[in-house]
Order: C-alpha cells, then sequence, then structure tokens
C-alpha cells in the first residue's frame, strides 16, 4: 500500500506538476496524506479500495487535521487552505482520473471544507494564527509602478526579464508557475501575441494580444538575450544557467520601486508583491464582469486567490450599494408604473 502511494504522489501525479508546484505540494501529501492513511485505513488492502470505496468526506477533512497536528511548521489557517489544494489537485489530476468517486467528486473544491477543519482544530486545543493575506496594490501604486519600470534601465538579464513579467502580474494577474512555463514559441513579436496554456480535460490554449509597449520590452528582452550565445534553453524565461526562473528573478527591480515609493502602508502590510500585483489584475478583471472560471484558466491562480480579490470588490461595491440598488430599481418599468 505504501508503495502504490508514493508511486501515485511523486510519479503519477508529480509528473503533471511544475517544478515549483512539486515543492509545494509532494511533501504535504508524501509526508502526512500517506501516513494519515496508513494509520487510518490500515484495514485496507488495496489502494483501489481506498480510493473507490472506502475513502469519505470526512477522511478529507481529518487528513487536514493530521496535517495541522503533525506539523510542527504550521502557525496559520492559511495552511489549512494550502494542504486542501495540495489534495483537491491531486484527486482531480490523479485519483479520480485512475479511481473513479463521483461522491468525493461533487465536494470539489476541498477548500470548502476548511472550515470544518477549522473546527475539529479548535476541539483539539489548537490555536492558529490568522490567514496571511497579501494585499493588492491600489490605483496610485499602479500608476507609480508602472511609470517607474517604464523609465528603468535594464542592464541584467534578470531586470529585462522582470519588467517584461511585472507587466505580465499587472496586466494580467498571471501566477509565477504560468509564466515560469511559458515556452520561447509561446511568445509571437509579429502577431503581437502570447500563447496561454492550460490544462482541464484537454489542453486548451488562450492567445491574449499584447500592447505595445509590453510587445517593446518582449523584444528587448529577447534581443539581450540572444546576445548571448550560452542562452539556449526552450523556456521564454530563464536563469544564466539556462533553468526554470523562481520568484527571485523579479526581485531586484521589486526592492528598487519599494525603495523609491515614499508612501507606505500604515497597516505594515507591503503590497509591493507578485501577489499584490496579480490581485490588482484579478480585481480589474472583475470589476469588468469577467466571470471565476474565466480568470481562474487565464491567471493559473487557485481559488483562494480570487474569492480574496472577490472579496475586495465586494467591500468597494458594499459602500455603493444603497445607491447603486435605488438606481436600478428606478430603471425598472414596473417602479414609474406604480
Amino acid at each position: 500500500m505504501k508503495k502504490k502511494l508514493h508511486e501515485l504522489i511523486k510519479t503519477d501525479f508529480g509528473e503533471k506538476l511544475t517544478i515549483s508546484e512539486r515543492y509545494q505540494y509532494i511533501p504535504k501529501l508524501r509526508d502526512y496524506f500517506i501516513d494519515f492513511i496508513l494509520e487510518r485505513k490500515s484495514y485496507c488492502n488495496s489502494v483501489e479500495t481506498l480510493f473507490k470505496d472506502e475513502f469519505t468526506r470526512n477522511d478529507l477533512i481529518m487528513s487536514a487535521v493530521y496535517y495541522i497536528v503533525n506539523n510542527q511548521n504550521v502557525e496559520r489557517k492559511s495552511a489549512i487552505d494550502d494542504f486542501l489544494i495540495a489534495l483537491n489537485r491531486f484527486f482531480e489530476e490523479t485519483v479520480f482520473d485512475i479511481y473513479p468517486n463521483t461522491t468525493l467528486a461533487r465536494l470539489k473544491p476541498f477548500t470548502s471544507l476548511a472550515h470544518e477543519v477549522e473546527r475539529e482544530i479548535t476541539k483539539k486545543g489548537i490555536d492558529l494564527k490568522g490567514r496571511e493575506k497579501y494585499p493588492p496594490i491600489n490605483d496610485s501604486q499602479f500608476e507609480f509602478i508602472n511609470c517607474f519600470i517604464k523609465n528603468y534601465e535594464p542592464k541584467t538579464l534578470t531586470v529585462y526579464e522582470g519588467k517584461v513579467i511585472i507587466k505580465l502580474f499587472l496586466l494580467y494577474g498571471l501566477s509565477f508557475d504560468r509564466i515560469s512555463d511559458m515556452k520561447l514559441s509561446d511568445y509571437n513579436s509579429l502577431k503581437r501575441t502570447l500563447k496561454i496554456n492550460y490544462k482541464n480535460t484537454i489542453e486548451r490554449y488562450i492567445y491574449l494580444e499584447l500592447p505595445y509597449s509590453l510587445v517593446t520590452d518582449f523584444d528587448d528582452y529577447l534581443s539581450f538575450r540572444n546576445r548571448d550565445e550560452t542562452l539556449n534553453s526552450e523556456f521564454l524565461f530563464i536563469t544564466k544557467n539556462n533553468k526554470s526562473i523562481t520568484n527571485s528573478v523579479i526581485k531586484t527591480l521589486i526592492d528598487a520601486i519599494k525603495d523609491n515609493y515614499e508612501i507606505t502602508d500604515t497597516s505594515g502590510r507591503n503590497s509591493f508583491t507578485p501577489t499584490g500585483l496579480q490581485k490588482y489584475a484579478i480585481i480589474n478583471m472583475i470589476l469588468e464582469g469577467m466571470n471565476q472560471s474565466a480568470i481562474i484558466n487565464l491567471t493559473g491562480h487557485c481559488e483562494g486567490i480570487f474569492n480574496d480579490c472577490q472579496n475586495i470588490v465586494d467591500e468597494r461595491k458594499e459602500l455603493d450599494r444603497n445607491r447603486y440598488i435605488n438606481h436600478m430599481l428606478r430603471g425598472i418599468k414596473t417602479f414609474d408604473l406604480i
């Protein structure tokens, strides 16, 4: 059983993930989820029986509780979401394909079980800190960032890449995993498009039409990169060693932006982060009426990020709700007839 579970998680599931996703998801499942099953489901004699017949809604909840209780590094409630997201990906992309279970499939996304996990943890006397949310930048901060990077002269590979990546954050809210997976062939300078590959049940593509300034930044970056014959990776964004990039690629530029921005958030929260920039773009998409599915497919973010942005939009709309509702009601024909 243990060997089969390891194969299922590390090989069957792991091969479908990006490098950063593997670091994020595999340890949670390998080091905690497997132990939970071996302890609580020791009577099962096969993985097929386990996932088709024996694994229940309560097991999803209690496996997350097991992770929180046994992982001494957990401090915040966001760890619950992180585990449930990993579990959801594992079931959705691997378990349900091999061992269909319609009852469990109806529970997706598993993050909807987070509150029940919290209740079970509270019963055990464990008090976790609140979820740490990265705030989005505001309109004035966007204007500052946009102006800053337009006038920032790049001299290194990472800064050339950083200018492009930050604009992709600000405009499209793309997750870092989505960006790090892009290939050179995904960018078309002549058509001014960028191909976004996302997976559901089949491979699908979105071709983004890029604004002129972003195309210019892309072309400047690739021109600089092509002058170095040692840079020959198929990935669109790379390190000097032709390896996949990490978040550190934008550190220089983000630090420069923060150092030059004079107004600070009195709450002490830093909005000049990749998530802060990405959330700004997602909020604008929601305000323009783009639906949740389209946003998640485009950006590659989980529902947690989307929900944070939706809550912010709802809070803003709440301020004008009275005026908005009365305005809409006055437009209905029965208002005048009555």
